[in-house]
């Protein structure tokens, strides 16, 4: 199976922050997991998108933890801002890397943490846009037809509040 070289890139930085994003929180920064400053900036520079987004679906998982395949879990979003980019459409379809013991995780079973994937949350995420390779998922072929993006998650979710959409732009 062929894989392209920017999901492969993209899945071992996931791989390597789940690891390496468990130190103290800045003060300043409202994730759901900690995350380092330096993690934050190098999202901002990798990331191809970044938006501010209000979840509107969450889609089923696979039904099993990333392993020798990259697995990701769909999500539809609503765009409200676009700090980096272009999106060109106001629904987007982003997929999110399901890892076990990651801060986006639910702690038992192989799926998007529902706690903090809840419809109506805003968020920053930080995307790439999908290739459709390298990866397995549970797409459903309606959604095909809305722009699909790969999260970033260097550092779990962040809370779209004013503070930190401003940090955020100051890295740009």
């Amino acid at each position: 199976m062929r894989v392209a070289l920017p999901v492969i890139l993209a899945s071992l930085f996931i791989l390597t922050c789940v690891g390496t994003c468990q130190t103290s929180k800045p003060a300043t920064l409202q994730l759901s997991a900690p995350c380092e400053a330096e993690k934050l900036k190098t999202s901002v520079t990798l990331a191809s998108v970044i938006v501010v987004a209000q979840i509107t679906d969450v889609r089923p998982s696979v039904g099993f933890w990333s392993g020798q395949f990259p697995v990701v879990q769909r999500v539809l979003y609503k765009v409200e801002e676009v700090i980096k980019g272009e999106v060109g459409e106001f629904t987007i379809n982003v997929g999110h890397h399901v890892i076990a013991r990651s801060s986006t995780a639910d702690p038992e079973k192989p799926e998007l943490s529902p706690k903090l994937f809840r419809k109506g949350q805003s968020i920053i995420l930080f995307l790439q846009t999908d290739s459709g390779k390298g990866y397995v998922d549970n797409q459903d072929t309606n959604d095909r037809e809305v722009k699909r993006f790969l999260s970033l998650d260097p550092c779990g979710l962040l809370s779209a509040t004013e503070e930190n959409i401003r940090i955020v732009k100051n890295y740009l």
